[in-house]
């Protein structure tokens, strides 16, 4: 936030005033997965700009099949997908493991490190699943620094990515339980 206030100060204040919280997804209370909003009305307007002259019985059928191309575009996208991690997940953690080979790992003790990048040094909390930098926490992804910090540790990396970003194998209730929806993520039931 400092650097904001180094480029516009009067921006920074007027920021401020609205709080954190409402702007950025690093003091966000909710996790926005790097969703922009979170009315599904401003997407589904957007979309359908143009149907709006349409009769309404026509509209309809246009958001019908609208939805129908939808779905079977990323049921078949995840079908054809071969990794745990959703693409995004898996690009990310791909680059940004790349990146990490080169920083230098100081442990603190076992779940704390100070991980040294050369420019922005990370305090990686394994436990916590947190960074300084704040994008292991936005992200609900390991950061540049945690993977250098995981794989110091010589820990699965797997453990530590948040549960929305694992493509969901199958679904199914398992009887007996209250929930209505159970995931299978590699051969483990997780209750929802």
């Amino acid at each position: 936030m400092l650097e904001m206030l180094k480029v516009n100060r009067v921006a920074f204040q007027d920021l401020m005033k609205v709080g954190p919280e409402r702007w950025s997804r690093a003091y966000s209370p909710m996790s926005r997965y790097r969703l922009m909003t979170f009315s599904i009305a401003e997407s589904m307007n957007s979309c359908l700009v143009h149907a709006r002259q349409m009769p309404i019985t026509t509209m309809v059928e246009y958001i019908r099949e609208m939805i129908q191309k939808w779905f079977y575009k990323r049921r078949t996208k995840a079908e054809n997908t071969r990794t745990q991690l959703t693409p995004r997940a898996t690009n990310l953690i791909k680059e940004r493991n790349y990146d990490s080979e080169k920083y230098t790992v100081c442990p603190i003790d076992l779940v704390n490190f100070n991980v040294k990048d050369g420019n922005k040094d990370g305090l990686v909390n394994l436990s916590e699943k947190t960074c300084s930098c704040m994008k292991f926490q936005v992200d609900k992804l390991p950061c540049r620094h945690a993977l250098a910090a995981i794989r110091f540790a010589k820990k699965p990396f797997a453990i530590f990515v948040e549960i929305a970003t694992i493509l969901l194998v199958g679904l199914k209730h398992i009887p007996g339980t209250s929930s209505l929806l159970a995931i299978l993520v590699n051969g483990l039931f997780l209750k929802m």
